[in-house]
């Protein structure tokens, strides 16, 4: 006989953003079919899965020709930064990016020993006027990469803090770690997001979004602005490359 703890993990597990499974999302005319590719896509690729550090480290193959993003909402790299030293260390992994949201710093944090990882360039993005939030970005020293303020915003509603990292094999890549607080005006984040996709999807570069946005894409078919956000990343041709919940 399970335990309502069994129970309760079972249904956890079962949970799962899968828009491809309906055609419900894609019954909306604004969406550009020209822009979409999705029929020939290979979804099973973004199928989420749950590991431990050890199991991590077996199935993921780290090697100096991919490239790997980690994004962690810290809440406080003060509180936090030495638990993820710790936990990073154990991966025996090194990523080619590392974004953290919800930094809370007020200092400059690239000047301070504390906050440095080795091997890896620290660019940051504190609030403006307020308490919390805060955006940091680890890029791996291997790489070339340069701020992108034009395409960066901190703002009430939404924050954004990216960088375009040079590629000399193949396209550069456009970065952006992302945080939309609980309390921010969904309508200005999302059209946000449409003037950073305007703008970077003629350029062919590859543009990834690594953030907490605090939406609920679970419930994209039940929540009007849920299913909004999605839209507007189909509408791009993007993929959200997590389809199973963060946190509880």
């Amino acid at each position: 006989m399970a335990s309502d703890t069994e129970d309760n993990n079972q249904n956890f597990e079962l949970l799962s953003f899968n828009p491809f499974a309906t055609n419900d999302l894609f019954s909306d005319s604004n969406i550009d079919p020209d822009k979409n590719f999705y029929d020939d896509f290979n979804i099973s690729l973004f199928q989420t899965n749950y590991f431990t550090p050890n199991e991590f480290t077996k199935n993921f193959d780290m090697s100096c020709d991919s490239f790997s993003v980690l994004h962690l909402n810290v809440r406080s790299l003060n509180k936090n930064f030495k638990h993820f030293k710790d936990f990073f260390a154990s991966l025996k992994l090194k990523f080619s990016v590392l974004c953290f949201s919800e930094t809370w710093a007020e200092e400059d944090i690239s000047k301070n020993s504390l906050f440095q990882l080795e091997g890896y360039n620290l660019i940051h993005q504190n609030r403006k006027d307020r308490k919390g939030g805060g955006l940091a970005i680890f890029v791996d020293k291997i790489f070339t990469f340069k701020l992108r303020d034009d395409l960066s915003i901190n703002s009430n509603s939404i924050e954004s803090l990216t960088i375009e990292i040079f590629n000399k094999k193949t396209k550069n890549i456009i970065l952006s770690a992302i945080y939309r607080p609980p309390d921010g005006d969904l309508e200005a984040g999302e059209n946000y997001l449409r003037d950073i996709l305007s703008k970077t999807i003629k350029t062919k570069k590859t543009i990834i979004f690594a953030g907490d946005f605090n939406l609920n894409v679970l419930h994209y078919d039940q929540d009007k602005k849920n299913q909004n956000f999605v839209i507007l990343l189909f509408e791009f041709g993007m993929i959200l490359t997590t389809n199973r919940p963060t946190r509880v």
